[in-house]
């Protein structure tokens, strides 16, 4: 067995999932469709630019990404989201 300091954590959010708040830190939890689940301390501030990352870019096209370390079972330390939009498939070059 190898031993690590941690496992790093990248999880898909839904971001239809996410709610505004006005708290100074939000816990969020999360679970697998197999029943694994974790939870994760995100601030506020870092919260609430994620929503309005979402908001300008639409919830239907973002990509939400929760971040994080996990050293101890279900507890992900460090915590942050990343929102990005999809990716749309570039038109296939047109071939003369």
């Amino acid at each position: 067995m190898l031993s690590v300091k941690s496992l790093k954590i990248a999880a898909v959010l839904d971001p239809a999932q996410l709610m505004p708040t006005d708290a100074k830190s939000v816990t969020l939890k999360v679970t697998t469709p197999e029943g694994a689940t974790a939870s994760a301390v995100v601030s506020g501030k870092s919260y609430r630019r994620a929503l309005a990352a979402i908001a300008a870019i639409g919830v239907d096209q973002a990509v939400v990404v929760l971040q994080g370390a996990m050293k101890k079972p279900g507890e992900i330390e460090g915590a942050g989201l990343a929102v990005t939009a999809k990716k749309t498939p570039e038109p296939a070059p047109v071939v003369a």
